[in-house]
């Protein structure tokens, strides 16, 4: 509708000039009487009016008729996901030791995959790309932070933490990196001196 309104309203004097040119019982002078340019006014109102309701009005019944449309599949991907419903994506976690798969001769343990075989990536990776670990709480982003900090320190690379919740066992792991790769460990407890 939109469309008839904009080729019959605001371009009206082009659209009739080029009709008249393959129909003869249409003036090619049309475009000097005065009768157009005021259809062409209210043609162009016309259809920026309907546009805008239609625009207002429609879209969330456009939308979910293209919604039942649709059929969905488990096997999509890319699609918009309902963040209350993630967690019931993702795999059940497993437990495992993740000092069972660090070798830095692989690369880096960044975790296991979906068919519990481990992931690593290249050295050069690890130390030019950045990285954000996300999830819910209790998903194990300072488990997988502590993994990759530990694999960083035995790669010779300055660590410093700051931890803001007080992992309890961060610091201890940490600190047997730094054993393990000869480096100096230092631990700042801010807590205890706001404790006194």
């Amino acid at each position: 509708m939109s469309i008839f309104f904009f080729i019959f309203g605001t371009i009206s004097p082009l659209t009739i000039q080029g009709l008249s040119y393959f129909f003869k019982s249409l003036d090619n002078n049309i475009l000097f009487r005065v009768p157009l340019w005021f259809m062409t006014i209210i043609f162009t109102a016309a259809g920026l009016i309907f546009h805008i309701a239609a625009r207002r009005l429609l879209a969330g019944e456009i939308d979910n008729l293209k919604h039942r449309m649709i059929k969905k599949s488990k096997l999509e991907r890319n699609t918009r996901t309902d963040v209350r419903k993630v967690k019931e994506l993702l795999p059940d976690p497993i437990e495992y030791n993740p000092l069972d798969y660090i070798d830095l001769k692989k690369g880096v343990f960044i975790g296991l995959n979906k068919d519990d075989q481990p992931q690593y990536i290249t050295i050069k990776e690890f130390k030019t790309q950045h990285a954000a670990i996300i999830g819910t709480t209790g998903s194990g982003k300072g488990v997988t932070a502590t993994v990759l900090l530990y694999q960083a320190i035995l790669l010779g690379e300055a660590v410093f933490v700051e931890d803001p919740k007080d992992d309890e066992w961060a610091p201890h792991v940490l600190r047997e990196a730094c054993k393990k790769a000869g480096k100096k460990f230092t631990l700042i407890n801010l807590g205890a001196v706001l404790d006194n």
